[in-house]
């Protein structure tokens, strides 16, 4: 059948509309979860109280072994109207019934990025921690006395010594982002805040095969399902594929940063 599998996906009243939640969620969660760790792990660096740092290191690293469901829960629970802290504070200064945020499909996407943020800040600031461990204390010496200030080695020397790491982890977070569809399984209540993943995997289950189509599941269309499946996973892989050869050299070094050399 040619493109015609493609074209009949493209063409799809709701493809549009996940695109660009997909790609909206995904650029926001890139470039609030980029810099946020390496701050984190600069502060936690910087601190003098060794004891003070394990305990903060702990407490931030917890949320990382979280998983979804719990996650969700703990966040329904938190925005609770009635009885979550969301809800009391609200009633507590205003008087009133807060709004329920869960129901404005608009916030989802900050709900979603920065509970990752909460969750996952801890475990990658201890990957760059290690990383900033290993680079030599004579290059900050040498800057000091060329009178750089701590914005100046940061932006001078560590940063450029953590391109694969910094590389390796956007890599990582692209494609978990990307790839991310059980999170807004559960938190979405509106299709029209579907992301792609989850149209796709309605796909795969044939669950929305009528919306892909355009008409009723009638005993011709059969024949399309398997075609319009491959034709979703091709195109829901190839901006990966894509964007992995320009960081495959990063990637390649920032896996091998804390390998043991022989």
């Amino acid at each position: 059948v040619g493109f015609d599998n493609f074209r009949k996906f493209f063409t799809s009243f709701k493809f549009p509309v996940v695109m660009k939640n997909t790609l909206t969620i995904s650029l926001y969660s890139l470039l609030i979860t980029f810099p946020i760790p390496i701050i984190f792990a600069l502060l936690l660096n910087a601190m003098l109280g060794e004891k003070y740092k394990k305990v903060i290191q702990t407490v931030t690293y917890v949320p990382y072994f979280i998983s979804t469901v719990v996650m969700v829960g703990l966040i329904f629970q938190l925005l609770d109207t009635r009885n979550g802290l969301y809800g009391n504070l609200y009633t507590l200064f205003t008087g009133g019934t807060a709004p329920n945020l869960l129901s404005d499909g608009k916030l989802f996407k900050h709900i979603y990025v920065w509970s990752g943020v909460w969750q996952t800040t801890g475990y990658s600031a201890i990957i760059y921690i290690a990383a900033l461990s290993g680079v030599d204390q004579s290059l900050h010496e040498a800057a000091m006395i060329d009178g750089a200030n701590d914005l100046v080695i940061f932006g001078k020397v560590m940063l450029p010594l953590q391109k694969p790491l910094i590389a390796t982890f956007t890599l990582f977070s692209l494609v978990g982002y990307w790839n991310s569809w059980y999170w807004p399984m559960l938190m979405l209540t509106k299709g029209d805040k579907n992301v792609l993943q989850l149209f796709l995997r309605n796909i795969v289950n044939d669950t929305i095969l009528n919306d892909v189509v355009g008409t009723s599941m009638a005993a011709q269309q059969q024949r399309f399902a398997q075609g319009i499946k491959m034709a979703s996973v091709f195109v829901v892989m190839l901006p990966i594929m894509l964007v992995y050869p320009f960081l495959q050299k990063y990637f390649t070094k920032g896996i091998l940063l804390g390998a043991v050399k022989a």
